[in-house]
């Protein structure tokens, strides 16, 4: 433990040390033992303490920084995923609105051609009446004709001049 604390102790001094907090000569120290040793060497004690708490406030200073390291790290990688979806987003969207300017020019394409077969179709119908009414006129006209060779073929009987008269 001493050596993680940063004491270069020999291995001399570390058994002088064990032996003077080792009263009862057990091979471990109490803590009745410590507190004897603690009020025999208080300057002592109290290097050992500020040292081993600067090594633990150092400790966990980097224990922080790291997490906060890591913690930017990974702030980075959701700001580059972020960017990266914005980015699909944007591309996304562009495609979506081409395919909203071609939908839009399909549609005045049709447009165009559902009032030109309007057109035909109006100019068909308005044909297809004007040769009814030619037809109609015709047929008329055949059954005046008709009317009026019956008529003259009654005058005539009427007269007697039919069949050689």
């Amino acid at each position: 433990g001493f050596r993680v604390l940063g004491f270069e102790f020999t291995t001399a001094t570390m058994k002088d040390l064990f032996m003077k907090g080792d009263l009862n000569a057990d091979g471990r120290i109490s803590f009745s033992e410590f507190e004897r040793f603690a009020k025999m060497y208080p300057i002592m004690t109290d290097c050992l303490f500020f040292r081993s708490k600067a090594f633990w406030d150092e400790d966990n200073m980097q224990r922080e920084l790291d997490a906060e390291k890591e913690a930017a790290r990974q702030a980075d990688a959701e700001v580059q995923q972020a960017a990266h979806a914005h980015q699909q987003a944007q591309r996304a969207a562009d495609d979506a609105a081409n395919e909203i300017m071609a939908a839009e020019g399909d549609i005045k394409d049709l447009n165009n051609r559902l009032r030109d077969i309007t057109k035909d179709a109006d100019h068909a119908q308005r044909e297809k009446e004007r040769a009814q009414k030619e037809k109609y006129d015709r047929e008329n006209d055949v059954a005046q004709v008709c009317l009026l060779y019956t008529s003259d073929a009654a005058d005539e009987e009427d007269s007697g001049e039919v069949g050689g008269g």
